[in-house]
């Protein structure tokens, strides 16, 4: 039964022969690899693929009938054509209706056929078509395909249904990732097992002329600064362990990503994908980690997006806030928490001291601190400790030491409103991108050396910052 792979399976259409305008930037492709040619006995089956990648601007779905089609000339009747299997005689693979290949995804158009009776050498040309559209670019597609003459099976024999011995497809479906979110602190080192299922035709070996590995991926073959010693290469993480997996059987890696001592602490994603060497990468993007580096320095915090902690920072939630320079500590409450950022107040007067202390502030709060006040607006690097965090972690976040707005019903902290705490990603209230003033001083409290330039691009919004109060 046909296969189509691409996220892969079949729908039936009837025979379309139109002509078509050249492909439009809208529609583009490019390719990438096909199987290859073959040998073939007279009415003898045989399974062919192609992979291309979509170049165009336009996503490919159930909205866009694209299909492989028969070129040289376009539309031709096949000799090849599998009745049951192809669409028509001109049109032998498709995209199905849940299949989505967006921009820069890719695609495998694989498609049987059936030897015609004549011997020879055929040369099978094919092209990629959007139907009532346009045909896509004609790179010349194309397989030789050789029909033996019977004879040349005398005394040879042969069966039939061993068809798919000379091109295999590799493909694989993750089954099990092991902490596929995870934290790391510089220099530690991180043991984990990954299970893929062989979802394709080949079957993969971990020696030989094409062993089955795990590759860095996205682009293929970058350099990770997660390697580790016990990787093949800078890009090679691992082979599979086990000698040979067949169709549907199950491979493990076992994998070790390490953390350099000098790593600058932040959030990282890093991409692998399979390869069999020197045949293919497969088709799948499916093993991503996210990883938080953290400072080897206790004093430091873990670089938390604001989204990940308004996930467990509700109002009335105690956190214990750190100052970063002095290492001192105070207590407040969380008033409120959004995408934006959290909105706290001391918890008595004894807190409110730190924040004097932090700002070097002698004179009398006044909510929202216009004129010279001004310095309390700038932003203050410190470390948080979320009471209701169930990882119990230490945050890097920044704070300033402005009253304003409401206080939460504390009339005992002598603070006249609340004050601003910022996470890694965190806005001013409805702004839509973050700002660097806030982001630098969070850099600073999850140890970034290269804190002070971070964010460069996006003007800072409190002139504190640079000095120029």
């Amino acid at each position: 039964m046909k296969k189509i792979i691409t996220l892969f399976s079949i729908i039936t259409l009837l025979l379309i022969n139109n002509s078509y305008v050249t492909a439009s930037p809208e529609y583009s492709y490019k390719w990438i690899s096909q199987s290859d040619y073959l040998t073939l006995y007279p009415k003898e089956n045989a399974r062919l693929w192609v992979l291309i990648e979509n170049t165009g601007s336009k996503t490919w779905d159930s909205n866009v009938p694209i299909h492989l089609g028969t070129s040289n000339p376009n539309d031709r009747n096949s000799d090849f054509y599998q009745a049951g299997d192809w669409l028509s005689p001109n049109r032998p693979a498709w995209l199905t209706d849940d299949t989505v290949i967006h921009p820069g995804d890719r695609a495998v158009f694989m498609f049987e056929i059936t030897a015609p009776t004549k011997p020879g050498i055929y040369k099978e040309y094919f092209q990629p078509v959007v139907e009532g559209v346009n045909w896509l670019e004609d790179y010349g597609i194309y397989w030789q395909l050789t029909v033996k003459s019977p004879e040349e099976t005398a005394g040879t024999p042969h069966n039939p249904e061993e068809n798919y011995q000379t091109d295999g497809i590799y493909r694989s479906e993750l089954i099990n990732q092991e902490s596929p979110t995870l934290s790391l602190t510089q220099g530690e080192t991180k043991t984990l097992k990954i299970q893929i299922k062989n979802t394709g035709t080949a079957t993969w070996h971990n020696t030989g002329n094409a062993p089955v590995r795990l590759g860095t991926g996205h682009p293929w073959d970058r350099t990770s600064i997660f390697q580790d010693s016990s990787w093949l290469s800078l890009n090679r993480v691992a082979t599979i362990n086990e000698n040979d997996i067949n169709p549907s059987e199950i491979a493990t890696y076992t994998i070790k990503l390490h953390v350099p001592d000098n790593a600058t602490p932040g959030f990282y994603e890093e991409k692998f994908e399979s390869v069999a060497e020197n045949v293919t990468w497969f088709m799948d993007y499916n093993i991503t980690y996210k990883i938080t580096v953290k400072s080897s320095n206790s004093i430091y915090g873990e670089l938390i997006p604001n989204d990940e902690v308004d996930k467990f920072l509700d109002s009335g939630v105690q956190i214990t806030i750190t100052d970063l320079a002095s290492q001192r500590s105070m207590r407040v409450q969380a008033l409120g928490m959004d995408h934006w950022h959290s909105d706290v107040v001391p918890i008595d007067k004894s807190d409110t001291v730190l924040i004097r202390d932090i700002y070097n502030f002698r004179g009398e709060f006044i909510p929202w601190c216009g004129g010279n006040d001004w310095i309390l607006w700038k932003p203050n690097a410190v470390t948080v400790q979320i009471d209701s965090d169930p990882l119990h972690r230490t945050i890097a976040a920044a704070m300033v030491g402005c009253p304003h707005d409401v206080d939460g019903g504390n009339t005992v902290n002598e603070f006249p409103g609340h004050f601003c705490l910022h996470f890694l990603d965190s806005m001013q209230h409805g702004k839509s991108e973050p700002d660097c003033s806030f982001q630098k001083m969070v850099q600073k409290a999850g140890g970034n050396p290269n804190w002070s330039t971070y964010g460069q691009s996006t003007p800072c919004w409190n002139p504190c910052v640079g000095g120029g109060c």
